[in-house]
């Protein structure tokens, strides 16, 4: 018994060791100071640990050392807060990540981390499945406990905020809206005339988050403005496939069809409209302005295409549960018009319940017993650059010469 009782002391003192360690580790503050001790402590009994403002400048040793601490000490919320935590901060905390299973929020706002460093988070929470985070905040974005939906458009996130949201997504059941409009997501290296190559990893880690059993039940998905081309098609269209929640999906102001500055990969649209085939869950889906029947850069139409179009009237004539289709400013004629009508209003009079709502340009046609001709098909023009006026002296010249050409 005296054994047992000195073990368990010896065990105390050394916790106690630790404890003091991590307060000296994490802060310039004395250790020996009551108030911080009985405020940790405190706040560890009740799951949480703030230690906001406490600005751990080059002691990212300590983030470290509060994982360890944690393993015998579980921690549920941790504020990180304002504390100038840098890359090599980042990385500590991933390390502990990847070995944390009791941590369901952490509060990072008011550091310096870079958009790799939201990356190497990301991976960490890929690479622990046991890992239960779920809420998190920075200084772009945040996802907090009584959040349902997840909006952050016009933020300007990139491929590396879009893997660590997907990885919190994963672990994060709650969350049924997720709009991320008009941001980087699939955004590389500038080509020129306004074009981006296609960076798929943010787009591919939410479609693979999106597929675990254990992750956000997504009913609406707005990735609209986010350079997706061929390759992030193909991965939009795997998860469609896989995913029975998805109600609503948009995808506008992407290139579905682009594979490069100017070359158009059809494969990747028809894998998508095979899939689309097969969903039964679909009510709403948005394809404006995505290149189905063209090509367009900034400048000018280069290209024209007909099989998307072909392959999208298919999927919806087999389809027998979207409501509501969106495929304005694509460069369609007359009779992809017409025919994408028609084939709307035999699905509507086959199989749906309510009528299939297609708008198509200016155009706005409801499906209905006999489909409506369509008057106005034509787009309205590119707002492109007006020419340069010519300089005046070249003005000048041109009528003396014109002058000189009368005379003779």
């Amino acid at each position: 018994m005296a054994e047992d009782a000195a073990r368990e002391q010896a065990k105390a003192a050394k916790r106690k060791e630790k404890h003091e360690y991590l307060i000296y580790q994490l802060s310039d503050t004395d250790p020996a100071k009551p108030t911080l001790v009985s405020h940790l402590q405190n706040e560890q009994r009740r799951g949480s640990l703030g230690l906001s403002g406490l600005s751990f400048g080059g002691k990212e040793k300590g983030l470290s050392v509060l994982f360890t601490y944690s393993r015998s000490h579980p921690i549920l919320k941790l504020d990180l807060s304002n504390n100038s935590i840098r890359s090599i901060g980042a990385k500590r905390l991933a390390k502990g990540l990847r070995a944390n299973t009791s941590m369901t929020e952490l509060n990072l706002a008011q550091n310096k981390l870079r958009p790799r460093d939201k990356k190497i988070l990301g991976d960490a929470l890929f690479g622990n499945p046991r890992c239960q985070l779920k809420y998190f905040q920075c200084n772009e974005w945040s996802i907090k406990p009584e959040d349902t939906a997840v909006k952050l458009p016009d933020k300007k996130l990139g491929a590396q905020d879009f893997i660590l949201l997907a990885g919190l997504l994963s672990k994060n059941p709650n969350i049924k809206e997720l709009d991320l409009s008009n941001n980087h997501g699939a955004c590389g290296d500038y080509q020129g005339s306004g074009q981006y190559d296609e960076q798929v990893d943010g787009i591919h880690a939410l479609c693979e988050a999106l597929f675990l059993p254990t992750s956000a039940r997504i009913t609406s998905l707005n990735l609209s403005g986010n350079n997706i081309k061929a390759v992030g098609c193909d991965l939009i269209a795997q998860l469609l496939d896989r995913n029975s929640e998805l109600t609503s999906l948009d995808l506008s102001c992407n290139q579905l069809l682009m594979n490069g500055p100017s070359s158009i990969e059809i494969g990747s649209f028809e894998a998508f409209c095979e899939a689309l085939k097969g969903n039964k869950k679909l009510r709403n889906l948005n394809l404006s302005e995505t290149s189905l029947c063209a090509y367009r850069d900034q400048w000018r139409v280069q290209q024209r295409e007909r099989k998307g179009v072909a392959a999208l009237c298919d999927a919806v004539e087999a389809n027998n549960s979207i409501t509501e289709l969106d495929v304005s400013r694509n460069y369609m004629g007359h009779e992809d018009v017409i025919r994408l009508s028609a084939v709307c209003g035999s699905t509507f009079n086959a199989n749906q319940t309510t009528p299939l709502k297609l708008s198509c340009g200016n155009q706005l046609c409801k499906s209905a017993n006999a489909v409506t001709p369509v008057k106005n098909t034509k787009l309205a023009p590119l707002n492109r650059p007006q020419t340069a006026p010519a300089p005046q002296a070249a003005l000048n010249k041109k009528k003396k010469l014109v002058q000189s050409a009368q005379k003779a």
